[in-house]
């Protein structure tokens, strides 16, 4: 039997309320195998993340003056180094039973790569992938970054696309711990595209997305 995929869209959300939520998301799929699976796309307050591969040279500034800035750092279970979340960064975080769907951990993350790169594709910006990496890059630069966790084999944690989000935060940072150049949609466009326009290209490409893993797509 097919999981019904649903989608949900928010606005600003803080990353302890979001990461608890995604939490309990993963249980409900754990105690149902009838409970649908889900996309999530929202947005953070500034904060640092500290996924599991962090090391304490990757963070820049010292815990007083990030919290003099009031960004948050948390520690999370994703893969990973340490990465930065603000407004301006498209958050997209899927739920979904890997072991269900019989795919491995590496062959999701291609996939959110994939949908990433045709959402660019929709506003002419030409994204891809750099071997031996996860995340997309352009000729500017890493735009998305990826990471992801799973609880008995049900994925949370995702991806983060700059679309207008300010370069000040990945100076705090080596971001991802790779010193490489950080690229946002708007350097691309020349404007700040909507989530409106954002929400639009993620939805055309759910369809082929899910269907990778014959799940059901359904309306918000």
């Amino acid at each position: 039997m097919k999981r019904e995929l649903l989608t949900r869209q928010d606005e600003l959300v803080p990353y302890a309320d979001a990461l608890e939520d995604q939490l309990q998301w993963v249980e409900a799929m754990l105690r149902d195998p009838k409970h649908p699976a889900r996309i999530w796309h929202l947005e953070h307050p500034h904060v640092l993340t500290r996924g599991r591969a962090t090391e304490d040279a990757h963070v820049l500034l010292g815990a007083q003056a990030l919290a003099e800035k009031g960004v948050e750092v948390v520690e999370v279970s994703r893969g990973g180094s340490v990465t930065y979340h603000g407004p301006g960064q498209w958050i997209s975080y899927a739920h979904l039973n890997l072991k269900e769907l019989e795919i491995s951990l590496l062959a999701y993350l291609r996939s959110l790569e994939k949908w990433v790169i045709d959402v660019l594709g929709d506003f002419d910006i030409d994204g891809g992938r750099v071997k031996g990496k996860t995340g997309v890059w352009t000729s500017k630069g890493k735009i998305c970054a990826m990471g992801v966790a799973a609880r008995r084999y049900v994925s949370y944690h995702g991806l983060g696309l700059n679309y207008g989000v300010s370069m000040e935060g990945f100076g705090w940072i080596v971001p991802c711990g790779l010193q490489e150049p950080v690229d946002s949609m708007d350097q691309h466009l020349g404007r700040v595209p909507s989530r409106a326009e954002l929400r639009l290209a993620f939805d055309r490409h759910l369809p082929e997305w899910a269907n990778q893993f014959d799940l059901s797509a359904g309306k918000p």
